[in-house]
């Protein structure tokens, strides 16, 4: 998952805090679905990177800024869904916003594989 991830954020060129804050999230998340026992350490550092003055997430739907409480982020770690706290807007962590131009303006890889033994890249 890791690779795709990482090529889907090279070729939308998704900025290196965006791509940073989503990776931590989903390893965090990983790794407490898979511990067997209750970790309160992971889950300290969990609550440690939403309690953060530099993090700010606003909804899509009313523009509110999202106010970290105990409640949003217990909704956060145990889902990948949470819901506004002003409008009940639901929201998908780790989504990425792109705008309609860029997701229609695709490349084009053309091979030729005319030699079945040395195939090779023409645009």
């Amino acid at each position: 998952m890791e690779v795709i991830v990482a090529i889907f954020e090279k070729y939308i060129d998704i900025d290196k805090e965006t791509s940073e804050f989503n990776r931590y999230i989903r390893n965090l998340k990983i790794i407490l679905a898979l511990s067997e026992d209750d970790n309160k350490e992971l889950e300290s550092i969990f609550d440690l990177i939403f309690s953060s003055e530099h993090l700010s997430m606003t909804c899509d739907e009313c523009s509110k800024q999202f106010e970290f409480n105990i409640a949003l982020v217990n909704e956060i770690r145990e889902d990948y869904l949470y819901t506004c706290q002003k409008c009940g807007f639901v929201e998908r962590l780790g989504q990425y916003f792109v705008s309609d131009e860029l997701l229609n303006h695709r490349r084009k890889i053309m091979i030729d594989n005319s030699d079945a033994k040395n195939w090779k890249l023409v645009k």
